[in-house]
């Protein structure tokens, strides 16, 4: 099972405002977290 991951509006404009290489790091943190789910606690 997935989770979906809901943002605040100050973490919008911070990830928007990344670099190509820090985007992609982000991405792999939160895809390991949406697979964990409630067990990433």
């Amino acid at each position: 099972m997935t989770w979906e991951v809901e943002v605040s509006d100050e973490f919008r404009e911070w990830y928007d405002a990344l670099r190509e290489d820090e985007w992609e790091s982000v991405n792999s943190a939160v895809d390991l977290g949406t697979g964990s789910g409630s067990s990433l606690c």
